[in-house]
């Protein structure tokens, strides 16, 4: 069963632009984002050897670390020139969450046009956390969604989406339902 790791992130952000739950971008600096996302895809090596790498980044990156995540992942979608507009207003924007679906997005387009059907099973990992030794991918074999239900919310759909799964059966269902 061949599997990726679908990681969306932001490493550059614009400080003075708050977000809408917090006035605080985020407590790390571009550069400490970078080693931290560097942990992200070496946990993925370490808890899950087989998989492999999408990594999703919203933001521009020194060539340097463009040319690192290059080298530890197996692919990677980083913006142009052509589609900068469009990355630069998802990550300033003060509600996060549409960064990381517009992202998400991107990559579901980019494996539905290339090589989705290669795959069975993927999984997003949020940029910056990490897999740890409870991760099993043998758990997600024989299903087609799993998410873990967020309790804070009133809402019976409200699901964490730091880490989630879904098959490559699920895989039309899932991109059709993000368009909507």
């Amino acid at each position: 069963m061949k599997s990726l790791f679908i990681v969306p992130s932001c490493i550059n952000f614009s400080p003075e632009i708050p977000l809408d739950y917090t006035p605080v971008r985020s407590l790390f600096s571009p550069e400490e984002r970078f080693q931290q996302s560097l942990e992200t895809i070496n946990s993925i090596r370490k808890f899950s050897p087989t998989s492999e790498i999408l990594f999703v980044e919203i933001s521009n990156l020194i060539p340097e670390h463009s040319e690192i995540l290059i080298k530890r992942c197996e692919h990677v979608i980083f913006p142009n020139e052509s589609s900068l507009p469009i990355f630069e207003y998802f990550k300033d924007h003060p509600n996060k969450s549409l960064g990381v679906a517009f992202l998400l997005l991107q990559a579901l387009y980019s494996l539905k046009t290339l090589q989705y059907p290669a795959y069975n099973l993927f999984f997003q990992l949020s940029g910056r956390y990490k897999l740890n030794s409870n991760f099993n991918i043998k758990n997600h074999i024989d299903k087609l969604f799993v998410a873990k239900k967020h309790k804070e919310f009133d809402s019976d759909n409200a699901l964490y989406t730091t880490l989630f799964f879904f098959s490559k059966d699920f895989f039309d269902t899932f991109y059709l339902n993000m368009l909507w």
